[in-house]
């Protein structure tokens, strides 16, 4: 009997898809720090990045008075506290700048960036207002999410009518975070943004964190109003009513959780996930080289379903419910194609450039409010190119 693989061969091709895990579980941390502050013998790579994983890994680089180390030991640390509060952190990557003459914390971001980029959220050594303004600008414009904390007591001054705060808010710097605390040796923003660092961003927030390492301190009524005026977080004792005697009842909490620009974090990572998500799928639909048909754009369609459909069983998105009343499915997520065949019709310059398109949206777990899609593929030849294809 003749063996039918002789005279028929069947070819698979199994879809891969790029993972973000790596990128949003990394942590990128940015520090002045010299030759003084790392432990005898230790020699800094070329790069000037080090990956440290451990507290282990971390004692072989950093002297433990200095305040790098208490820095990057309280993002280690998260990872072992209990849920909801343990860190996801995979690596944190450290990267040692060197200031210049009339350069700032930006020049340094965008120095740390350029040599190594694989990490979603950082922060920096300083709790200087200026260097937190300058590196929190650079961030932005390099789409990371940047926190970072100050103990400047000026903000409380209700006469000065303007500030870094502010004006980060000014310029819709919505990718930044800032966080209050008194003590500047402890760190509060990398203890709570740690806690946030996830391979699922946005599966798990900073506000109500309790934090490990770092100290809750105590504010006047005045003070905390100011803090939320300018949406900044701050770690906090809690109790259920005024009066002494109360530390048994007391629970220790991160408030505040917002962005400079006063949207809830958790849900500024979910949009933040779902954006880079979309982007890295986009170019696994690119990698396929399909022809411009109706068909491929349902390819493109499946693939991002798909990503909705993961945020929605990990709590990214609200479940699909059913009105009680009208017996309507509500659903938590739509997303739907604007076909080539359509754009040939409404859109000629669209349709002769081999748009893809994408239109819906979805309901974030945190508020349930709709967050429109509007996604497109529209790339020139020149950057198709630029990226291999």
């Amino acid at each position: 009997m003749a063996n039918i693989d002789q005279f028929v061969k069947v070819g698979f091709s199994i879809s891969k898809a790029t993972s973000l895990a790596i990128f949003f579980s990394n942590y990128g941390y940015l520090c002045t720090a010299t030759i003084d502050d790392f432990v005898d013998g230790y020699i800094l790579p070329p790069s000037n990045i080090i990956l440290l994983a451990t507290v282990e890994d971390l004692q072989k680089v950093f002297k433990t008075d200095t305040q790098y180390y208490k820095d990057i030991e309280t993002l280690l640390l998260q990872k072992g506290n209990l849920r909801p509060n343990r860190a996801g952190i995979n690596n944190v990557v450290v990267y040692v700048g060197v200031l210049g003459s009339g350069e700032t914390y930006g020049n340094l971001v965008n120095e740390m960036i350029s040599v190594n980029g694989n990490y979603a959220r950082l922060t920096i050594d300083s709790r200087n207002l200026e260097d937190i303004f300058e590196a929190a600008k650079a961030a932005h414009s390099k789409d990371r999410r940047f926190v970072a904390q100050t103990s400047d007591e000026s903000l409380f001054d209700t006469t000065i009518t303007d500030n870094v705060i502010k004006e980060l808010n000014a310029l819709n710097c919505d990718l930044i975070d800032v966080d209050f605390h008194f003590n500047d040796s402890q760190a509060l923003a990398c203890g709570e943004s740690s806690i946030a660092t996830q391979e699922l961003m946005g599966s798990v927030g900073d506000l109500y964190s309790q934090i490990t390492n770092v100290t809750p301190q105590e504010y006047t009524t005045t003070q905390e109003s100011i803090l939320k005026d300018l949406y900044l977080s701050y770690y906090t004792t809690v109790t259920f009513t005024d009066g002494g005697a109360l530390d048994n009842y007391a629970q220790k909490l991160l408030l505040g959780g917002f962005t400079v620009t006063g949207e809830d974090r958790k849900r500024r990572d979910i949009r933040y996930y779902f954006d880079k998500m979309f982007k890295a799928r986009s170019l696994d639909f690119l990698a396929k080289k399909l022809a411009y048909s109706d068909a491929s754009a349902n390819v493109l369609n499946e693939m991002l379903t798909r990503i909705l459909i993961e945020g929605q069983k990990n709590n990214l998105i609200v479940p699909n419910t059913i009105d009680e009343e009208t017996g309507e499915v509500i659903k938590g997520f739509d997303i739907k194609p604007i076909y080539p065949s359509q754009l040939r019709k409404t859109n000629p310059t669209a349709y002769g450039a081999k748009r893809y398109q994408e239109v819906g949206y979805y309901r974030d777990a945190v508020t349930g409010r709709e967050v429109a899609i509007d996604f497109y593929i529209d790339p020139e030849d020149y950057e198709l190119a630029e990226i291999g294809f």
